[in-house]
Parts: structure tokens; C-alpha cells; sequence
């Protein structure tokens, strides 16, 4: 059992999990120097840090580890007690997390079949266009035979751990700012620095600006 502050944020590719994971960074971080990174990019990646950096060990008053993958059912006791935040493309195991990280949450984004185009488009400049990979039809993944929830809307929640599980909607990030913001200042019961409130502006102004068609 890790009791420090945790947070594991689930998201299929394209739906902007590693920007949620940036601006949750931002707030967690408040008025560190270390963590005032403006996003002017519409790709969250360029951001994003995608394992533990040691650096931020010194800090007094954050670190940052990131895994993918269901790592956190190996992760070890840290020899600090500041928050962790995960990230994973995998279904998350509740069970698993929660009884580890007893003062965690897990943040989910979900799409409705509306934005299935928004997916599939981000999905396409990140792989192919962006990273010159193929693209692969990865969306909906997860779905209901095989795990217990989708990542569509909306979200099915298990009882015992209703409270800890947060849905943010894709069509939030996108089109109702001050929503999201307003769900990860309650999720953290910190509030928001003006650098984070700037990075999301900028984030989306790159959103508009490549794909103006989708807005």
C-alpha cells in the first residue's frame, strides 16, 4: 500500500489524455518554475514527459512519474511523499490501483460516436503526419465484452470505486474549458495557476488552427 496523493489518467489514443496530463501537472505544481511549460503545440507529446525524471526528485514540492501500461501494479514505495501521476492506454485495474494507491483517483476521457471523427483525425496527425508512423485502427479498443467499461460515453462505473473514477468528456476538452478546469480543481482541491489556464488556451488555439474543419 502507497499512500501518497496519486492519479491514473486512462484515455485511447487521440482523445488528449497526455494534455490533461500536462495541465493536471500545472496544477499539482502551482507556482513551481519547474512545471511552467506553455503548450503551443497540438500534440500533447511535445510536452510530455513519458517516464520518472529524476530531477524533479530535488524539488521540494512536487515529483512526477509517469508509466504506461499498468505499471503502477509494480511501482515501489517512493522514499518521498509527493503526488504520482500515471498514464496508460490499458483498461485500468481498479482493484489493483486502488487498494495500492488507497488515496488516488483515476481519470478517464470518454467520446461519444459524434466525436468518433475528432479520434480518428487527432489519431492520424499523431501517428502519420506528426510521427511518420502507419496509422492503425485502434479506436474503441476497449470495449464492453472484454472490460468491464468503454472508453465510450458514457462511462460505466463499478459501485465501490464510483467515487474515485472521473469521467472528463472528449467534446469537454475540446469545447468547454472552464468545465474541465473546474473538474480537476475539485479532483485535486487545488486551484488553477494562470500558466495552466494559458497552456490550455494555447493548446486549443493549435487545435483551430490545424483542424479548423472540426470546430
Amino acid at each position: 500500500m502507497i499512500n501518497n496523493e496519486a492519479y491514473l489518467i486512462s484515455f485511447e489514443t487521440g482523445t488528449c489524455g497526455v494534455f490533461i496530463k500536462t495541465i493536471l501537472e500545472q496544477i499539482l505544481a502551482q507556482d513551481h518554475i519547474a512545471y511552467q511549460r506553455v503548450l503551443k503545440f497540438p500534440n500533447g507529446h511535445a510536452h510530455d514527459v513519458s517516464f520518472f525524471n529524476p530531477k524533479l526528485m530535488d524539488e521540494k514540492f512536487y515529483t512526477f512519474m509517469a508509466n504506461q501500461s499498468s505499471d503502477y501494479a509494480s511501482a515501489s514505495e517512493p522514499n518521498h511523499n509527493k503526488p504520482i501521476i500515471f498514464r496508460e492506454h490499458c483498461a485500468p485495474n481498479w482493484e489493483v490501483f486502488f487498494n495500492k494507491f488507497p488515496n488516488s483517483k483515476n481519470i478517464i476521457i470518454t467520446f461519444t460516436k459524434d466525436m468518433e471523427e475528432h479520434v480518428a483525425t487527432f489519431s492520424y496527425y499523431k501517428y502519420h503526419i506528426n510521427m511518420g508512423w502507419d496509422v492503425t485502427d485502434n479506436i474503441y479498443r476497449w470495449v464492453e465484452h472484454k472490460f468491464p467499461y468503454s472508453y465510450k460515453f458514457p462511462l460505466i462505473k463499478p459501485k465501490e470505486y464510483s467515487e474515485r473514477i472521473i469521467e472528463i468528456k472528449l467534446e469537454e476538452i475540446l469545447f468547454d474549458k472552464q468545465k474541465v478546469l473546474n473538474t480537476l480543481t475539485t479532483v485535486t482541491s487545488r486551484s488553477i495557476p494562470k500558466f495552466a489556464d494559458e497552456t490550455y488556451d494555447n493548446y486549443l488555439s493549435a487545435q483551430k488552427q490545424l483542424f479548423p474543419n472540426l470546430f
